[in-house]
């Protein structure tokens, strides 16, 4: 049996979005009650990780001690100087196996399950007709490139023989994405590709999560439950900017230095957030724990919130809400609790 906190779109970055290291620091109080073996995000947990050490600390060095893991999402390269080699490091405190120095895909093995931690930063050249990578001070494709968000042929692979090797060992696989896998909510250019080769090994593939969307869903399909996760704090982003909030509604700002060490704190207006007039915030951190037993019975229990000063998004997408809904899998029928 393993049990697990997963949490998304966490998106830290001073002066940018809501959230605090506080948030973080909750999420972490309760994976510790929740006795989890470890807890892991679904990608976007900061958006300039080289200027916020006191995020990266809260995470990897909690006092918990508990072991945690991410995979990239399409922001955590975005701020200058946040490379992949750079990031890479920062996404887990434990060894796990990547692929290769270059590439931002890993596995680690834990309780008898293979965590499977895919990128879907991937993009095809057409004019050098190459896969590659996005790019540091990036939060999507290379200019010009097609197929944004994909994993690529070589991932694929990787992903086939990784996933034989943990059958041949007996061991169960949950896979995590930031860009889902699932035909139900956006996914990636070659997620039919990806589908067939978890749909190749059938049983040993117990659940595929993924984030991005900021928004709440699950669903089965090709006998393998998939799982979106809702966004831990920017509940709802729109591309047009409103004003929403006016300069009566504040969020605590906090400051630290650049060691990140903590100075003080203070109000200020939602406003001022650079990101605050595309944004509806969420009041308390949304997060999943997931519970598999013997059986491989799934039970994810959600959690909910409210809107921040009760303003709800003027139009919002599908499931776009302040909740992660809870759900049960038993014998490949999902059950909504």
């Amino acid at each position: 049996m393993v049990k697990f906190l997963v949490f998304s779109d966490f998106h830290y970055r001073k002066g940018m979005y809501a959230s605090r290291v506080s948030h973080l620091e909750s999420i972490m109080s309760r994976a510790k009650a929740e006795d989890v073996d470890f807890v892991i995000h679904a990608g976007d947990l900061c958006n300039d990780y080289k200027r916020s050490p006191e995020i990266v600390s809260a995470y990897l060095s909690n006092k918990y001690g508990l072991s945690v893991f991410g995979v990239c999402g399409n922001h955590e390269l975005e701020a200058e100087g946040n490379s992949l080699a750079f990031v890479l490091p920062l996404l887990s405190n434990r060894n796990v196996c990547f692929s290769s120095r270059d590439d931002g895909y890993w596995y680690y093995d834990i309780n008898g399950y293979r965590l499977i931690g895919l990128d879907t930063n991937y993009s095809y050249n057409p004019e050098k007709k190459v896969w590659e990578h996005n790019k540091t001070g990036s939060h999507g494709a290379p200019r010009g490139n097609e197929k944004e968000n994909s994993l690529s042929p070589k991932q694929l692979e990787w992903l086939d023989a990784t996933l034989a090797e943990a059958e041949k060992e007996g061991m169960r696989a949950i896979v995590f994405s930031h860009v889902g896998l699932c035909p139900w909510w956006e996914m990636t250019p070659d997620a039919s590709e990806a589908r067939g080769v978890l749909e190749k090994y059938g049983d040993p593939v117990v659940l595929a999560v993924s984030g991005h969307i900021h928004s709440d869903d699950h669903k089965t399909w090709g006998n393998i439950p998939y799982f979106n996760v809702n966004a831990t704090i920017n509940g709802c982003w729109l591309e047009e900017k409103e004003y929403h909030y006016s300069d009566e509604h504040r969020f605590v700002y906090d400051c630290f230095d650049e060691a990140g060490e903590y100075l003080y704190s203070e109000e200020m207006p939602i406003n001022s957030l650079i990101q605050g007039k595309n944004t509806w915030f969420f009041n308390e951190p949304l997060y999943a724990i997931v519970d598999i037993d013997d059986d491989y019975n799934i039970r994810v229990k959600g959690s909910k919130t409210s809107w921040m000063y009760g303003l709800e998004p003027s139009r919002v997408y599908e499931n776009c809400r302040p909740k992660i809904t809870g759900f049960e899998v038993r014998k490949n029928k999902a059950e909504e609790k």
